[in-house]
């Protein structure tokens, strides 16, 4: 599949389920992918949703580096966007 090809059938899909869970942007699946995924890998929400960590600090940065590796990103940091704050 051509990258325009697969682009074209990624916002096709996007558009017919934005509305129902009240996205915005395609990126907010990627946020909502990686809160989802916080969740399973610390058995805490994310910062971003319950407003501080809650996960002891071992396991809040082994999951961000998870989560950084699987959405492509070489900076740890980066998943803060997604996930917030390590505070």
């Amino acid at each position: 599949m051509s990258g325009a090809t697969w682009y074209s059938h990624a916002h096709h899909v996007w558009a017919s389920v934005r509305d129902d869970y009240g996205l915005k942007k395609i990126h907010d699946l990627r946020s909502a992918y990686a809160c989802e995924r916080y969740w399973h890998l610390t058995g805490s929400v994310a910062p971003a949703v319950a407003g501080r960590r809650l996960a002891d600090q071992k396991t809040d940065r082994s999951a961000r580096q998870t989560i950084a590796q699987e959405l492509g990103h070489a900076r740890v940091d980066v998943v803060a966007g997604y996930i917030g704050g390590a505070r």
